[in-house]
């Protein structure tokens, strides 16, 4: 008895009217599903962006300093020969110091 009883619940889950009532139910599960993904698919992409500004912003900060290194490091280098010189030699003369040397001595 107890087995055509499960028999026929299942028997009645077949049912057009039964059927017809689980498929709109997982028809609004799905459509919820498929909301809650592209919230998330929104917010990773506002995440995305967010940290795309960040390191856009932090290489502009660096951008004055990438310029003015070229400058530097053949400042530095002019140092290190004048530091590294032996004392008492004099270093050649410049295009700016051959100009006025030809300037006032003809």
């Amino acid at each position: 008895m107890e087995t055509m009883q499960v028999l026929q619940a299942k028997v009645n889950i077949l049912d057009v009217a039964v059927l017809d009532q689980v498929e709109a139910r997982l028809q609004s599960v799905l459509g919820k599903v498929n909301e809650m993904a592209k919230h998330k698919a929104m917010a990773q992409d506002t995440d995305t962006q967010s940290k795309i500004q960040q390191l856009h912003e932090t290489l502009q900060r660096w951008d004055p300093v990438a310029t003015a290194l070229p400058d530097v490091v053949q400042r530095l280098g002019g140092l290190r020969e004048r530091v590294l010189r032996p004392p008492g030699i004099v270093p050649p003369a410049g295009p700016f110091s051959k100009c006025i040397h030809v300037s006032i001595f003809g």
